[in-house]
């Protein structure tokens, strides 16, 4: 059975998409190396330029440099995932965490896919910013429900997909929640090697993995019509690209350029 499969894309720039079939063996038997896989991209721009260019400010509260000031776990489960780990030089190494235990508005996911994209490599190699480790990457998620919060919208056995955001403030209150721009909104959480918000305390981890939990609103079901194999790379690059699209009414026949996603 072939476990993964790497496309690159021209179009996309310097994105590629490493598909990952949530089987933990297999892809320990092919050891899979980040730092290998950088070679696919073209040069990045520095983290200075990126900083005063692109993001108007400090990466860091996105993300954690310093270990979660309370942990917040469910000692009653091991989720298992392949995480980025001191002096590990880029290769990821098989890892066991306990996730947060499973709030009332919250699923947990079995992972059957999960896309790599170009931030992957740049946070589980430190090229943007420190990072706490181990940390398990991965924010293009595939699978299934197989438990679900009291509160929680989603049904068991609901195909979803998560993307690079898995928590915020989520109330009225926020000027970026209320329009549904939470990836402006100051308390939000990524999907990997970010705290939590809510105040239960945890860091985030991603999608490499057999099993993650999330806020059901981060949670989107996915049509029947789409294979999960290609579900999941929309959940970062495709959203990337449609947004635009959308936004600017860029219909069929529509004369566009894309600039490098990833």
């Amino acid at each position: 059975m072939q476990v993964c499969t790497l496309f690159i894309d021209c179009i996309k720039g310097w994105d590629f998409f490493f598909l990952w079939r949530g089987d933990i063996e297999a892809l320990e038997r092919s050891s899979l190396c980040l730092s290998s896989l950088s070679h696919f991209h073209s040069p990045q721009p520095s983290p200075s330029i990126l900083k005063s260019t692109f993001f108007k400010g400090s990466l860091s509260p996105m993300f954690s440099s310093q270990p979660a000031t309370a942990k917040c776990e469910d000692p009653s489960v091991t989720f298992t995932g392949w995480a980025a780990v001191p002096n590990g030089n880029g290769v990821l190494q098989k890892f066991g965490y306990h996730p947060r235990p499973l709030g009332a508005e919250e699923v947990e996911i079995m992972i059957t896919h999960c896309g790599v994209c170009g931030s992957d490599i740049h946070f589980a190699t430190e090229g943007w910013t420190p990072i706490v480790r181990p940390v398990i990457p991965g924010h293009e998620i595939v699978g299934t429900v197989v438990a679900r919060g009291d509160n929680s919208a989603h049904k068991m056995g609901d195909r979803v997909g998560v993307g690079c955001l898995v928590g915020s403030c989520r109330t009225n209150l926020c000027e970026w929640c209320t329009k549904g721009e939470d990836q402006f909104c100051d308390q939000k959480t990524v999907t990997f090697n970010a705290p939590y918000t809510d105040g239960r305390g945890g860091i985030s981890q991603g999608g490499l993995a057999d099993r993650i939990r999330v806020f059901d609103d981060y949670a989107f079901k996915i049509p029947d019509i789409i294979p999960s194999a290609e579900a999941a790379s929309m959940f970062c690059a495709g959203i990337t690209t449609y947004t635009p699209l959308k936004r600017y009414k860029a219909g069929p026949h529509s004369r566009v350029g894309v600039i490098g996603i990833g």
